[in-house]
Protein backbone atom coordinates (compact mmCIF):
# COMPACT_ATOMS: atom_id res chain seq x y z
CA UNK A 1 0.00 0.00 0.00
CA UNK A 2 1.59 3.38 -0.85
CA UNK A 3 1.63 6.26 1.51
CA UNK A 4 -0.97 8.00 -0.85
CA UNK A 5 -3.58 5.04 -0.18
CA UNK A 6 -2.69 4.64 3.43
CA UNK A 7 -3.65 8.36 3.70
CA UNK A 8 -6.74 8.47 1.75
CA UNK A 9 -7.56 5.24 4.33
CA UNK A 10 -6.98 7.27 7.39
CA UNK A 11 -9.11 9.91 6.13
CA UNK A 12 -12.34 7.75 5.76
CA UNK A 13 -11.42 6.27 9.09
CA UNK A 14 -11.38 9.59 10.77
CA UNK A 15 -14.27 10.76 8.79
CA UNK A 16 -15.95 7.79 10.34
CA UNK A 17 -14.95 8.54 13.93
CA UNK A 18 -15.91 12.41 13.89
CA UNK A 19 -19.93 11.20 12.91
CA UNK A 20 -19.99 8.31 15.03
CA UNK A 21 -18.71 11.39 18.04
CA UNK A 22 -21.25 13.71 16.66
CA UNK A 23 -23.86 11.47 16.73
CA UNK A 24 -23.40 10.15 19.85
CA UNK A 25 -22.70 14.23 21.16
CA UNK A 26 -25.24 15.59 19.01
CA UNK A 27 -27.74 13.31 17.61
CA UNK A 28 -29.79 14.41 14.84
CA UNK A 29 -32.83 12.18 15.54
CA UNK A 30 -33.49 9.31 18.12
CA UNK A 31 -34.69 7.28 15.00
CA UNK A 32 -31.37 7.63 12.14
CA UNK A 33 -33.57 5.87 9.89
CA UNK A 34 -35.45 9.14 9.16
CA UNK A 35 -32.64 10.66 7.19
CA UNK A 36 -34.47 11.23 4.09
CA UNK A 37 -37.14 12.99 5.74
CA UNK A 38 -34.63 16.30 6.05
CA UNK A 39 -35.50 19.18 3.62
CA UNK A 40 -33.63 19.71 0.09
CA UNK A 41 -31.35 22.43 1.56
CA UNK A 42 -30.16 20.57 4.54
CA UNK A 43 -29.21 17.38 2.67
CA UNK A 44 -27.48 19.72 0.43
CA UNK A 45 -25.80 21.86 2.59
CA UNK A 46 -24.58 18.26 5.22
CA UNK A 47 -24.47 15.64 1.92
CA UNK A 48 -21.02 14.42 3.12
CA UNK A 49 -21.80 14.17 6.58
CA UNK A 50 -25.06 12.63 5.98
CA UNK A 51 -23.62 10.30 3.39
CA UNK A 52 -21.02 9.05 6.53
CA UNK A 53 -23.99 8.71 8.90
CA UNK A 54 -25.80 6.58 6.26
CA UNK A 55 -22.73 4.58 6.36
CA UNK A 56 -22.16 4.17 9.81
CA UNK A 57 -25.63 3.25 9.98
CA UNK A 58 -25.76 0.22 7.47
CA UNK A 59 -22.76 -0.89 9.72
CA UNK A 60 -23.88 -0.99 12.53
CA UNK A 61 -27.78 -2.41 12.12
CA UNK A 62 -26.87 -5.86 11.01
CA UNK A 63 -24.89 -6.41 14.20
CA UNK A 64 -28.10 -6.33 16.21
CA UNK A 65 -28.01 -2.95 18.14
CA UNK A 66 -24.81 -3.78 19.84
CA UNK A 67 -22.79 -0.06 19.81
CA UNK A 68 -19.44 -1.82 21.46
CA UNK A 69 -19.28 -4.48 19.46
CA UNK A 70 -19.90 -2.76 15.98
CA UNK A 71 -17.39 -0.11 17.40
CA UNK A 72 -15.00 -2.74 18.01
CA UNK A 73 -16.18 -4.55 14.25
CA UNK A 74 -15.45 -0.96 12.44
CA UNK A 75 -12.07 -0.09 14.18
CA UNK A 76 -11.19 -3.91 13.20
CA UNK A 77 -11.98 -3.39 9.67
CA UNK A 78 -10.65 -0.28 9.68
CA UNK A 79 -7.67 -1.42 10.42
CA UNK A 80 -7.70 -4.14 7.74
CA UNK A 81 -7.57 -1.60 5.64
CA UNK A 82 -4.46 -0.07 6.75
CA UNK A 83 -2.34 -3.15 6.78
Amino acid sequence: MTRFELQKELKKIDRCIEVLHKLITKPLCECINHLGSFDEKFREENRVQLQELITVKNKLIPLNNKPDYALEKIQYQSLRLIY
